[in-house]
Protein backbone atom coordinates (compact mmCIF):
# COMPACT_ATOMS: atom_id res chain seq x y z
CA UNK A 1 0.00 0.00 0.00
CA UNK A 2 1.48 3.16 -0.57
CA UNK A 3 1.24 6.30 1.09
CA UNK A 4 -1.76 8.04 -0.24
CA UNK A 5 -3.56 4.74 -0.25
CA UNK A 6 -3.10 4.57 3.69
CA UNK A 7 -4.30 7.97 4.06
CA UNK A 8 -7.48 7.38 2.24
CA UNK A 9 -7.98 3.96 4.48
CA UNK A 10 -7.40 6.19 7.96
CA UNK A 11 -9.93 8.46 6.21
CA UNK A 12 -12.48 5.84 5.15
CA UNK A 13 -11.51 3.73 8.69
CA UNK A 14 -12.27 6.92 10.70
CA UNK A 15 -15.07 8.41 8.79
CA UNK A 16 -16.99 5.40 6.70
CA UNK A 17 -16.79 7.81 3.87
CA UNK A 18 -15.32 6.62 0.73
CA UNK A 19 -12.32 9.39 -0.50
CA UNK A 20 -9.99 10.37 -3.10
CA UNK A 21 -6.47 11.72 -3.19
CA UNK A 22 -4.93 13.46 -5.51
CA UNK A 23 -1.78 11.56 -6.45
CA UNK A 24 -4.02 8.37 -5.84
CA UNK A 25 -6.59 9.26 -8.60
CA UNK A 26 -4.14 10.96 -10.54
CA UNK A 27 -2.42 7.45 -10.74
CA UNK A 28 -6.12 5.55 -11.12
CA UNK A 29 -6.60 7.71 -14.42
CA UNK A 30 -3.06 6.51 -15.80
CA UNK A 31 -3.94 3.28 -15.10
CA UNK A 32 -7.82 3.48 -16.56
CA UNK A 33 -6.22 5.20 -19.88
CA UNK A 34 -3.50 2.61 -19.85
CA UNK A 35 -0.76 4.68 -19.62
CA UNK A 36 2.72 3.17 -18.60
CA UNK A 37 5.42 6.07 -19.99
CA UNK A 38 4.53 9.54 -19.95
CA UNK A 39 5.76 13.12 -19.71
CA UNK A 40 5.92 14.80 -16.65
CA UNK A 41 4.94 18.69 -16.20
CA UNK A 42 6.19 19.31 -12.87
CA UNK A 43 5.70 23.09 -10.93
CA UNK A 44 8.10 22.20 -8.24
CA UNK A 45 11.32 21.81 -6.75
CA UNK A 46 13.56 19.65 -8.47
CA UNK A 47 13.81 17.28 -5.04
CA UNK A 48 9.76 17.00 -5.61
CA UNK A 49 9.92 16.42 -8.84
CA UNK A 50 12.42 13.58 -7.99
CA UNK A 51 9.79 12.23 -5.57
CA UNK A 52 7.04 12.26 -7.90
CA UNK A 53 9.13 10.42 -10.56
CA UNK A 54 10.12 7.94 -8.12
CA UNK A 55 6.40 7.62 -7.09
CA UNK A 56 4.89 6.82 -10.47
CA UNK A 57 7.87 4.59 -11.05
CA UNK A 58 7.17 2.61 -8.00
CA UNK A 59 3.40 2.98 -9.35
CA UNK A 60 4.44 1.03 -12.73
CA UNK A 61 4.49 4.73 -15.17
CA UNK A 62 8.22 4.96 -16.37
CA UNK A 63 8.36 8.90 -17.26
CA UNK A 64 10.34 9.94 -19.84
CA UNK A 65 10.57 14.02 -20.73
CA UNK A 66 10.09 16.13 -17.97
CA UNK A 67 9.67 19.87 -17.68
CA UNK A 68 9.91 21.30 -13.71
CA UNK A 69 10.11 24.30 -12.73
CA UNK A 70 10.01 26.34 -9.08
CA UNK A 71 7.41 29.42 -9.49
CA UNK A 72 8.44 29.97 -5.56
CA UNK A 73 12.02 30.96 -6.77
CA UNK A 74 10.90 34.17 -8.43
CA UNK A 75 8.46 35.17 -6.32
CA UNK A 76 9.14 36.60 -2.31
CA UNK A 77 5.37 34.79 -1.13
CA UNK A 78 6.37 32.32 1.65
CA UNK A 79 4.13 30.04 0.64
CA UNK A 80 5.87 27.78 -1.93
CA UNK A 81 2.27 27.18 -4.11
CA UNK A 82 0.98 30.80 -4.15
CA UNK A 83 3.27 31.59 -7.70
CA UNK A 84 2.18 28.71 -9.51
CA UNK A 85 -1.56 29.89 -8.96
CA UNK A 86 -1.04 32.86 -10.33
CA UNK A 87 0.46 30.89 -13.53
CA UNK A 88 -1.95 31.53 -16.96
CA UNK A 89 -2.97 28.31 -17.99
CA UNK A 90 -0.64 28.57 -21.59
CA UNK A 91 2.34 28.23 -18.73
CA UNK A 92 1.13 25.00 -18.60
CA UNK A 93 0.45 24.13 -21.98
CA UNK A 94 4.10 25.55 -22.47
CA UNK A 95 5.50 23.43 -20.42
CA UNK A 96 3.95 20.04 -21.51
CA UNK A 97 4.70 20.67 -25.13
CA UNK A 98 8.47 20.83 -23.68
CA UNK A 99 8.20 17.88 -21.38
CA UNK A 100 6.23 15.99 -24.18
CA UNK A 101 8.29 13.05 -26.09
CA UNK A 102 7.48 11.31 -29.10
CA UNK A 103 8.09 7.77 -27.12
CA UNK A 104 5.32 8.66 -24.59
CA UNK A 105 1.97 6.93 -23.82
CA UNK A 106 0.48 10.56 -22.40
CA UNK A 107 1.27 13.68 -20.61
CA UNK A 108 0.68 14.21 -16.59
CA UNK A 109 0.71 18.00 -15.67
CA UNK A 110 0.80 18.14 -11.39
CA UNK A 111 -0.11 20.39 -9.14
CA UNK A 112 -3.99 20.98 -7.89
CA UNK A 113 -2.72 24.62 -7.68
CA UNK A 114 -2.21 24.62 -11.23
CA UNK A 115 -4.68 25.59 -13.72
CA UNK A 116 -5.02 22.97 -16.86
CA UNK A 117 -8.77 23.14 -17.45
CA UNK A 118 -8.71 25.11 -20.41
CA UNK A 119 -5.73 23.77 -22.30
CA UNK A 120 -6.30 19.82 -21.69
CA UNK A 121 -8.47 19.39 -24.73
CA UNK A 122 -5.74 21.58 -26.92
CA UNK A 123 -3.03 19.64 -25.34
CA UNK A 124 -4.42 16.04 -26.46
CA UNK A 125 -5.32 17.57 -30.32
CA UNK A 126 -1.51 18.69 -30.31
CA UNK A 127 0.06 15.92 -29.28
CA UNK A 128 -2.55 12.91 -30.16
CA UNK A 129 -2.02 11.55 -26.75
CA UNK A 130 -3.93 11.78 -23.40
CA UNK A 131 -3.37 14.39 -21.34
CA UNK A 132 -4.00 13.89 -17.74
CA UNK A 133 -3.80 16.20 -14.79
CA UNK A 134 -4.46 16.03 -11.11
CA UNK A 135 -7.32 18.39 -10.64
CA UNK A 136 -8.88 16.56 -13.94
CA UNK A 137 -8.39 13.16 -12.20
CA UNK A 138 -9.83 14.20 -8.97
CA UNK A 139 -13.04 15.33 -10.44
CA UNK A 140 -13.08 11.90 -12.86
CA UNK A 141 -12.14 9.57 -9.34
CA UNK A 142 -14.83 11.43 -7.87
CA UNK A 143 -17.48 10.80 -10.08
CA UNK A 144 -16.55 7.19 -10.47
CA UNK A 145 -16.45 6.60 -6.96
CA UNK A 146 -20.01 8.44 -6.99
CA UNK A 147 -21.18 6.73 -9.68
CA UNK A 148 -21.62 9.47 -11.97
CA UNK A 149 -21.23 9.48 -16.00
CA UNK A 150 -20.81 12.15 -17.51
CA UNK A 151 -18.65 13.67 -20.74
CA UNK A 152 -17.03 16.64 -20.34
CA UNK A 153 -15.35 17.97 -24.02
CA UNK A 154 -12.97 20.23 -22.58
CA UNK A 155 -11.28 17.79 -19.95
CA UNK A 156 -10.04 15.35 -22.39
CA UNK A 157 -10.26 12.01 -22.95
CA UNK A 158 -10.38 10.97 -19.37
CA UNK A 159 -13.61 12.43 -19.34
CA UNK A 160 -14.94 11.39 -22.47
CA UNK A 161 -14.68 7.27 -22.57
CA UNK A 162 -16.63 4.68 -21.18
CA UNK A 163 -15.13 2.58 -18.22
CA UNK A 164 -14.50 -1.10 -19.25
Amino acid sequence: MDGNQSIAQAIIDHTGIPTVTATSAMVQALHFLGLQRVSLVAPYTEDRTRTMIEFLQHMSIDVDGVEQRDFAERGTDPREWYECNLQPPTTAYLMARRAYRESVDGVVISATNFRTFEVISALEADLGKPVVTTNQAILWAVFQLLGIRCHIPVLGRLHNIERG
